[in-house]
Parts: C-alpha cells; structure tokens; sequence
C-alpha cells in the first residue's frame, strides 16, 4: 500500500485489508511518501490499535520519493508468494477478496487474479460505475487489452493478485524510471508471463478525488499521456518482439491523443505533428468518434478560427472528447 496525504481515506484502506479473512499468512506493506497532513498518525493510530491477525510493516518515507520510485520501493518490501495491491485512497470491499483471488489462481493456470471494480467520486456523479466497463472476452485478459488507450484499462490496480515470482522488478524499473505511472506496465509485463484472469465479482473501489492521479488537467494529461510513449518505448527493450506491433499500435494511439490535446494548448505546429504520427490509427477516431476527428483535422489543415468556435461550442475544454 502506497499512500501520499491520504488522512481521509487511509483508515478505511487499511481497514478493508485487516478485515480479510482466510487460511492464509498477510502481511500489509504500507510506504508513506512522506505525506505533510495527518496521514502517518493515522496509520501509527491503527498500527496501535491492531487486533487481526495480519502483520503490518509500515515506512515513513523521511524525503519525498515521486510515485513511481515509491511503488517500486513498496515493491521491494513484499516477500510473500503473491502480492495484492491497495493504495491509500482505495479500499476492497468485502472480507472474502483475498481469499477468493487465492482460490482463483490456485486452481488455475493463471500469473495473476483480478476483479471487476466499483468507480466513486468526491465530485462526480458516478453512481454504479464499474470497470471495466465492456465485456472481457473469456474473462482472460491479454497483453493487447492492456495498452487500449480509447478504452477505460480492464482492471484497477486495487483488484491485483499476482505470483510475485511473474514480477521482474528490473524490467519494470526499467520501463518505468523517471515516468508518471507504473501500474499499467506492470500489468503488461506480467501478462507475458500467462493468462490474467478476470474475477466477474465487484471486490474493491476506485475512488477519484481532486488531489488524486486521475483527476488530472490537460496540462498533467499531456505529461502522463508522453510518459504512456515513453514506458512503452522503453518496453520494447526488455519484452519478446512479438508484443511489439500491440505496442506500435498504443504509441500511434497515443500520438492521436497527443493532437488532440495540444490542439486545445492551442499549440498547432505540435498537434500536426501528433496528429502525422498517429496515421493509420485515424482511422478508429474517424468511425468511433467522428466530432474529435472532424475538429482535430480542422485544427491542423483548415480553419484554425473554426475549431476555437467548435471548442466552445461542444465545450471540448470541459469534456473527455479530448
């Protein structure tokens, strides 16, 4: 568990993991990035006050370590033979998900057990937002689904149940060094090691809220969108060559995204130049959706005056076309 001024929300992660119950040793890993609210005290309080049978191992980080270096530190503490992830903002919601996620790979060919997810916000309305939210084929998640960028990811990172002997800490640090995120290439990695098998049960929550990663301005999109290019450049180093088209095909994608959101920083020459690296991929956008495509190339070739009028007419600004 990874947690970073989380004092609303910490105690009811750390909670939901000492409410589980099984035949099974837990030991809860919590690495705190050296948060400025009441976030440790929180934690000592209910390190303190502790009566189930899982052992904490909580780290007070002393400076500031950035997301990813924190990850993969909080990584470096887990020695059990299968990991879970919560971070400090999430929460798994019934007593029995650990359990059920042991069963699943035991009795399975899978690296790796995930769920389906339930969605909440502090200031959106979400109500019975579950991801993913399009069917999984098989219930087996491939290396492929991972990278779909026009798609919400088919699993959160709080329903991950992984053999820790399929995580290849130096290739994931590799991929992922100075970038944004890791959850994401780290589900990747792990799916060339098996089948990931998708749980059809709602075990955990995702909760979005205005401090949090995924509530992110165009600017931070911008940033996490060419980390998105460069981790999947970089995996390209360290994976088999035949994962590499599925990769190719998530850059052009991304370049695609790339356009789009320059196109509302208003920076033309950078959207044209996305937007001529993601060719073949426009495709997609022009069947699935037709408006961002139309403004987009209207923005690079034609009317710059136009698109400004369509922005604000279709409050692209606001919306998630972009």
């Amino acid at each position: 568990m990874i947690t970073y001024n989380h004092e609303k929300y910490i105690r009811q992660a750390i909670n939901s993991v000492l409410m589980q119950e099984g035949e099974f040793d837990l030991e809860l890993n919590i690495v705190n990035d050296d948060s400025n609210d009441q976030t440790d005290q929180i934690i000592k309080e209910l390190i303190e006050t502790n009566k189930s049978n899982v052992h904490i191992n909580y780290i007070n980080n002393q400076k500031n370590k950035g997301i990813v270096e924190n990850f993969i530190f909080c990584l470096h503490q887990c020695k059990g033979e299968y990991i879970a992830f919560c971070e400090g903002d999430d929460y798994w919601n019934t007593n029995d998900k650990i359990e059920k996620q042991l069963k699943a790979i035991t009795n399975n060919m899978a690296v790796m057990i995930v769920h389906k997810s339930q969605l909440i916000s502090d200031y959106r309305n979400l109500k019975n937002t579950i991801i993913p939210d399009y069917p999984i084929e098989n219930n087996i998640i491939q290396f492929k689904d991972i990278l779909k960028l026009n798609k919400l990811k088919p699993c959160h990172t709080s329903s991950f149940f992984i053999k820790s002997s399929c995580i290849e800490l130096d290739k994931l640090y590799t991929c992922i060094q100075g970038e944004s995120f890791g959850d994401t290439p780290l589900i990747a990695l792990v799916s060339t090691k098996g089948p990931i098998l998708m749980l059809d049960e709602v075990l955990s929550t995702y909760r979005l809220h205005k401090n949090g990663f995924s509530n992110q301005t165009i600017e931070e999109n911008l940033h996490v969108t060419e980390s998105y290019v460069s981790i999947f450049t970089k995996m390209k180093s360290v994976i088999d060559i035949k994962y590499h088209t599925y990769i190719d095909k998530a850059i052009k994608t991304a370049y695609y995204k790339l356009a789009t959101l320059y196109g509302v920083k208003e920076k033309r020459e950078i959207a044209k130049k996305y937007f001529k690296l993601s060719l073949w991929e426009n495709i997609y956008f022009f069947f699935h959706n037709f408006k961002s495509y139309v403004l987009l190339i209207t923005y690079c070739y034609l009317s710059e005056p136009f698109y400004k009028w369509c922005l604000g007419k279709y409050r692209i600004l606001k919306g998630k076309s972009v």
